[in-house]
């Protein structure tokens, strides 16, 4: 999937809820970086975002509503859960059902509808559990 999006400091988004994420984050003063590398055994992964600070949270905007999607998503998320003991995940999604039912028993994850974006920023400033 190509890039189509950029924000005012170039970075490069594949789609326009990403992009209004960075916008988010921008405007909240809320350092980021786009698609770091993780390593995870045989595997590299790409979050959306990490947030830069003293803890490590990472943001994924899941916009597909698929099974196939979630199964894969829920794996990668998993790995990643088990590889970085202190890691957080902040899912963004409009399917918030489907994330539920495969995410949500997953400690350290928290699930955030885009309607809940005012709770976005706080998460990211640690104020939320999750």
């Amino acid at each position: 999937m190509k890039y189509k999006y950029f924000d005012q400091f170039g970075n490069r988004f594949r789609s326009s809820l990403e992009l209004k994420i960075a916008n988010l984050l921008s405007n909240n003063n809320i350092k980021f970086s786009v698609e770091p590398r993780f390593e995870c055994g045989d595997h590299a992964y790409y979050p959306d975002f990490l947030i830069n600070g003293d803890k490590l949270q990472i943001i994924e905007v899941m916009g597909i509503g698929t099974e196939k999607y979630w199964t894969n998503s829920t794996n990668k998320i998993k790995r990643l859960l088990n590889k970085y003991t202190d890691l957080k995940i902040a899912v963004i999604t409009s399917f918030s059902n489907i994330a539920q039912r495969h995410l949500g028993n997953m400690r350290r994850v928290s699930i955030l509808r885009w309607s809940q974006l005012d709770e976005f920023a706080d998460w990211c400033r640690n104020n939320v559990p999750g």
